[in-house]
């Protein structure tokens, strides 16, 4: 099992046994998951790296614990959720993942606003 699989079943156990974890709601640990970001960007602004790894993984563990809890308040699946991400920046991103060529990061910027347009107009 891989450290992302050993992870996901790690805060799996805490969001179904810990009483902590029991009690938390998608609601709850979004608050949860700014404090974090708040952190973040202080280590970040400070160029402290060992702190900026620490709350890097703590940014990562919120972010998947929501997903846990999405997967048990809402049934949704978190392999789904990662495949469709997964997908969207690969559309977003034809000049990575297709034949189109970008020279500047605008262009590059200006593509992916386009397609994200057209996908809201074609999803209303």
């Amino acid at each position: 099992m891989n450290e992302f699989e050993k992870t996901k079943t790690t805060i799996r156990k805490i969001v179904n046994e810990c009483p902590w974890g029991k009690e938390q709601t998608l609601e709850k640990h979004i608050e949860e998951l700014k404090l974090e970001l708040e952190e973040l960007k202080e280590a970040f602004e400070k160029n402290d790296l060992e702190e900026l790894r620490g709350e890097l993984g703590d940014v990562f563990y919120d972010s998947l614990f929501l997903l846990m809890l999405a997967e048990k308040e809402n049934g949704m699946n978190i392999e789904e959720i990662i495949k469709q991400v997964r997908e969207k920046v690969e559309r977003r991103k034809p000049y990575v993942f297709g034949d189109m060529k970008v020279d500047t990061k605008e262009e590059a910027l200006r593509i992916w606003n386009e397609i994200k347009q057209k996908e809201k107009e074609q999803n209303k």
